[in-house]
């Protein structure tokens, strides 16, 4: 979903300390698990090369598909256990948020009509931000709670930011056409080209913004004006 790559389900995993709602094992494929921040480690050390999301990451996901006042219809399952009315829900990206309810000192609540999900965001001492999804509402707002609250994870890819690579001089230039190269990044597995006609790369070349190129390091431009 735009840059970021989620988990189609809640984890599901069973670890000491974690919960299932109700006590119902057929409720961990449908809700998934349930897990206190203090289980973050465990969590991520079971799926390697993904990582409990941060509030950054989740605000991000709400950017891409929205804001916050629609971002939770639009990432809500239409079914997924969610009392009616389920507000907004259109589930645009195969996102599936379902209604998790959550578990703390022996008590199961809020099944159909709420989706508590862990950000990896502390806030004041013992308190985590989570993402809250609603019934009744098409909203997706943060929110602080203990941190032995035990609701839901859903994993995002771990990723690497990587450096801007550093561009060589053109080659084979023509009145109407050169071609551009750079130096290959460590970890890069594709480049995107950018070409303006100013150094402040505020006229671009049409086709030619942010244009996915692949994996290579020369790219032949053609079709230029004669300036």
């Amino acid at each position: 979903i735009g840059s970021q790559i989620w988990m189609t389900k809640n984890v599901t995993v069973a670890l000491p300390d974690s919960f299932v709602y109700d006590d119902d094992e057929g409720n961990r494929i449908l809700y998934g698990g349930m897990y206190p921040a203090s289980l973050f480690d465990a969590v991520e050390a079971a799926h390697p090369g993904w990582i409990v999301p941060s509030l950054a990451d989740w605000q991000a996901l709400i950017d891409f598909v929205g804001d916050s006042t629609d971002a939770g219809g639009i990432l809500k399952a239409i079914a997924g256990g969610w009392d009616p009315p389920n507000t907004g829900a259109i589930d645009t990206y195969a996102f599936e948020a379902r209604s998790t309810g959550y578990y703390i000192s022996g008590i199961y609540a809020l099944l159909g009509q709420y989706g508590f999900y862990w950000t990896r965001t502390p806030g004041t001492a013992g308190t985590t931000y989570y993402m809250l999804f609603s019934y009744d509402n098409d909203d997706l707002t943060a929110s602080l709670t203990a941190d032995e609250t035990c609701i839901a994870i859903r994993l995002i890819a771990q990723y690497t930011a990587l450096d801007a690579p550093v561009a060589l001089p053109a080659t084979n230039i023509t009145e109407t056409s050169f071609t551009a190269n750079w130096e290959g990044v460590t970890g890069a597995t594709g480049y995107r080209l950018t070409v303006a006609t100013d150094a402040a790369f505020t006229d671009i070349v049409a086709g030619f913004n942010s244009l996915d190129v692949g994996n290579v390091l020369t790219y032949d431009v053609p079709g230029l004006d004669i300036g």
